[in-house]
């Protein structure tokens, strides 16, 4: 018997226990898995956060105009900082980066033969580089926020906003939009460990971030209910 056999109800609680990304995978299987998993896909979409990049808020524009998915979307977050805020780390810094340290060993590990230590520093040093600057540019543009109030006035049931720090990849509680495919791009994760952390670079992403949250909310006129910030920081 195929998976796409056993009773609907079966099929939508085992999806229940899948992380996002084999959820979107099993449901690109068939056309019947795609339709009958639609209904609990959906519901995953109940709490999402969002990078402060231009494509973390395309995405989001066009989660906001999905019929079947907004008005699923209670609780919205903006992850306030990449890398900890640290927008002017020179390349000899930036080398020794764990992430980045990880990255040249899988590069070694795949592709020995054309492997180059200063030459693919050199590329990850100019992605960083880039998407900082787009992060910058996104906490102080007009235009963002101004896509920031359309989605929250979209997202008709929506009862929290607030800002996340070090969001859960592909959890089953909450997803973050352009995590994975900013991971992609880069080739390592915008992200440091947790013993990196440094309170005062922090701080001031998340003020940024903060007033960017509430300019658009105001302006998209959402009564909710729940204002969160990321704890202590």
């Amino acid at each position: 018997m195929s998976f796409a056999c056993l009773p609907i109800e079966l099929v939508r609680k085992i999806c229940t226990y899948l992380q996002l990304p084999a959820w979107c995978a099993l449901r690109l299987t068939c056309r019947s898995l795609y339709n009958i998993t639609f209904d609990s896909f959906r519901r995953v979409f109940r709490s999402i956060s969002v990078l402060c990049t231009s494509g973390g808020l395309c995405q989001l524009y066009e989660l906001s105009m999905h019929e079947g998915i907004r008005q699923h979307v209670e609780e919205l977050r903006l992850v306030p900082e990449l890398f900890n805020g640290e927008y002017e780390m020179p390349p000899y810094g930036f080398a020794y980066w764990d992430c980045i340290r990880l990255a040249l060993k899988k590069q070694r590990q795949q592709q020995p033969e054309e492997y180059s230590a200063s030459a693919h520093v050199s590329q990850y040093y100019q992605d960083f580089r880039f998407v900082m600057k787009d992060h910058r540019r996104i906490l102080k543009s007009p235009t963002a926020i101004r896509v920031l109030r359309h989605c929250m006035s979209r997202f008709v049931n929506l009862t929290t906003v607030g800002l996340r720090y070090r969001p859960a990849e592909g959890s089953r509680d909450s997803i973050c939009l352009r995590w994975r495919s900013l991971t992609d791009d880069l080739g390592f994760p915008p992200k440091f460990p947790k013993e990196f952390r440094r309170h005062e670079w922090i701080s001031r992403e998340q003020d940024r971030a903060f007033c960017f949250l509430v300019r658009a909310l105001i302006a998209s006129g959402q009564n909710v209910k729940h204002l969160s910030t990321c704890g202590k920081h």
